[in-house]
Formats: structure tokens, C-alpha cells, sequence
């Protein structure tokens, strides 16, 4: 018997268990079948709550699996996407990503859900238009100096 269900066996989805509604996507993702492989967060470097939830995917991230992710957080808060290159990310689903290094990301619109959710949509085709989005920069909640 298989753990994962055969359209998700090549990806890795993590969740910050700092995100506001982590206990609220957390019980998502138990009735759904999409599959979470981790948490992370808590035990991060940088333990401030991100504002907003950052999606990082890697490259080869299909519009398909990408869309049955958003499809279970996008009603909690404002959901942006950012794309990380690296081959060793390919097929990785980080939701509410930290963003340490302060890459520039856009905004879910509209119109990018309807390249994610275009039939013959691909990961290229998703990439290209994450691309050709404004770029939104990094804006953290300050953490608390004890």
C-alpha cells in the first residue's frame, strides 16, 4: 500500500507551524488527501510569525498539485507565491516559507489562479507567469526583543 497517493510520491509539502491558522490548515490537510511531510517553524532561526502566507515551490512544481494546495489555505489569508530554482527543490511545496534570504514575490491574483488553473497549464507556463508578476518585497512582523 502506498503512503502518499501516486500523483504526490515525487513531492515534499511542508507547513510553518508559526502561520496564525496552522491548526486550521493543519486539520485541512487531515481530511484532504493531499499529503504533509513536515512542519517547521518553530525550531527556524527566525521565530516571528510570517505575515500573509508565502508559498515557495521549486521548479517542476505542476499547476495541478500547486492548485490542490492553494485550494486549502487561499480562504485564510493573503497568499503570495515565489519560485525557488534550485534543482534540489524541484518538487517542493513549502507553505508559509520564511523568505530568510528576502526574495522578491508576488501576489496570488486572479489572474494568476487562472494560469494555475488553465487546462494545459504547466510548470513552465506557471513559472513564466509568477515571472512576469510584480514583485512584492519582504515585510516581516517585527520580533519581540526580550
Amino acid at each position: 500500500m502506498l503512503q502518499k497517493p501516486r500523483r504526490w510520491l515525487a513531492y515534499t509539502i511542508e507547513l510553518n507551524d508559526l502561520l496564525p491558522h496552522y491548526q486550521q490548515i493543519l486539520d485541512r490537510f487531515e481530511r484532504s488527501d493531499v499529503p504533509l511531510d513536515g512542519v517547521f517553524g518553530s525550531s527556524s532561526v527566525s521565530t516571528s510569525p510570517p505575515v500573509g502566507i508565502l508559498i515557495a515551490i521549486g521548479p517542476a512544481v505542476e499547476p495541478e498539485r500547486l492548485d490542490e494546495v492553494i485550494r486549502l489555505v487561499e480562504d485564510l489569508d493573503q497568499l503570495f507565491l515565489v519560485v525557488h530554482d534550485d534543482p534540489s527543490h524541484n518538487k517542493v511545496i513549502i507553505i508559509g516559507a520564511m523568505n530568510l534570504e528576502s526574495v522578491p514575490f508576488v501576489a496570488v491574483t486572479p489572474e494568476l489562479l487562472g494560469v494555475v488553473r488553465s487546462p494545459g497549464a504547466t510548470a513552465a507556463s506557471v513559472r513564466s507567469a509568477i515571472a512576469a508578476m510584480p514583485k512584492v518585497q519582504a515585510i516581516r512582523k517585527r520580533e519581540a526583543k526580550l
